[in-house]
């Protein structure tokens, strides 16, 4: 592979804008390739890292799956054992609430830890809310229904020349270098009976 190395100043990010904004520039030394074969052959080495990362993932996920799989068989049987001695434990305190509970307080203070009955916030579920909408307006209930204002990127994006002097309106647009080594598939066939 025939590589240069020189220093460039590249501009990560190419920014077409309406509010004034420099344009970062970083210098970063490069390998470029100065010939088409050097270039194919960044290319393939692109690719070759790219799959050798993608094994070493694999193995890795492979091992923390494994590991995995070897403490859930081991604290299964842990989690069976607390979910019996929680509903024990619950039929006792059920049963003894009145003995349990002194004063207002809904906690119970023991040797290995406490036992406590909390009511949890009301909570509002939804079903249809277009219908559930319609039907709070038809009341006239609509202190009930939240508006939500918000400005129109698209619209904004659509005009853009109308808010262009609005303070706290940027419109921006990047460009991107991608680079995509071809990747062969092995097809895998099944036979159909």
């Amino acid at each position: 592979m025939c590589l240069l190395n020189i220093n460039l100043n590249l501009k990560h990010r190419r920014t077409k804008t309406m509010a004034k904004s420099a344009n970062s520039m970083k210098t970063v030394a490069v390998n470029a390739p100065t010939t088409r074969e050097g270039a194919e052959a960044a290319m393939k080495s692109i690719g070759e890292l790219q799959r050798d990362i993608t094994r070493r993932e694999t193995n890795m996920n492979d091992e923390i799956n494994t590991i995995k799989a070897r403490y859930q068989e081991e604290i299964s049987p842990l989690n069976e054992e607390i979910k019996s001695q929680f509903s024990g434990l619950h039929a006792y305190a059920e049963a003894n609430k009145a003995d349990l509970l002194t004063g207002r307080t809904k906690t119970v203070k023991m040797g290995a830890g406490e036992i406590s009955w909390r009511i949890n916030p009301s909570k509002v579920s939804i079903r249809g809310a277009d219908a559930v909408v319609e039907a709070l307006e038809r009341y006239k209930l609509t202190e009930f229904i939240r508006t939500k204002k918000e400005p129109n990127k698209e619209a904004i994006l659509n005009d853009p020349d109308r808010v262009k002097d609005i303070k706290g309106i940027n419109i921006t647009q990047t460009e991107e270098f991608v680079v995509k080594p071809y990747e062969t598939a092995l097809e895998r066939v099944e036979v159909v009976k």
